[in-house]
């Protein structure tokens, strides 16, 4: 059985057998994986004749499964909603990802043989991305179990408000930027104008502020 899925920013091309999951290809729209398919070289019959030897091989794919928690707490707080994946140690191609459940539970199970990147993005949480500083060694039809923590990181906040009123301004966007100009992140401010960053580095940031219809 064939089989699209979308996860994150790419669609993912499968084939999957009683239960078995088969390593899968990456495409950046699920158009470019259908045309990838259809580039494959034809079979040709001729009546009444028979096409012998036109066998498949597939190869099995490896599963990393476990848990993220905070490594601060005892016992363990299950990390709810960030995103594992794993990226190709050579190539830093991405090849799975997964978000963590309300148990903290996540499974990367369409992975070929080969050494990986296991890192966790975190956008918008309060907790810090990580990746593991070794690469993960998988071999396909093995699972593996590996459990992931996060600590928390510092956070900015605050309220943008009229000067002449102190009423608060909803929709204002403020923009997060690094001690080197660079650009982090954004968020609108709420109906009371409040505005909060989350899973921040220890570091000096500047703010700046825009309206939702005005370029910055």
């Amino acid at each position: 059985m064939s089989v699209y899925s979308q996860r994150g920013k790419g669609w993912r091309y499968d084939f999957i057998q009683k239960g078995n999951r088969y390593t899968s290809t990456w495409f950046k729209t699920k158009m470019e994986a259908k045309r990838a398919e259809a580039k494959r070289p034809p079979v040709t019959v001729t009546i009444p004749n028979d096409t012998p030897n036109i066998d498949l091989t597939l190869k099995l794919a490896a599963t990393i499964r476990g848990t993220v928690a905070e490594c601060d707490t005892s016992p363990p707080l299950a990390v709810e909603s960030v995103t594992v994946r794993a990226t190709d140690w050579d190539t830093g191609d991405r090849m799975e990802g997964d978000s963590t459940d309300s148990e903290g539970n996540y499974i990367l199970d369409a992975l070929p043989t080969g050494k990986y990147q296991i890192c966790v993005d975190t956008d918008r949480t309060k907790y810090l991305e990580m990746c593991r500083d070794a690469s993960f060694e998988v071999t396909g039809g093995k699972e593996y179990d590996l459990d992931l923590c996060l600590y928390a990181g510092g956070s900015i906040s605050g309220k943008v408000t009229l000067e002449t009123s102190g009423e608060g301004i909803e929709m204002m966007m403020v923009i997060l930027y690094d001690s080197d100009g660079s650009r982090v992140d954004h968020h609108f401010t709420d109906s009371n104008g409040n505005y909060a960053f989350w899973g921040l580095e220890s570091g000096n940031y500047y703010l700046n502020f825009a309206r939702k219809d005005k370029k910055e």
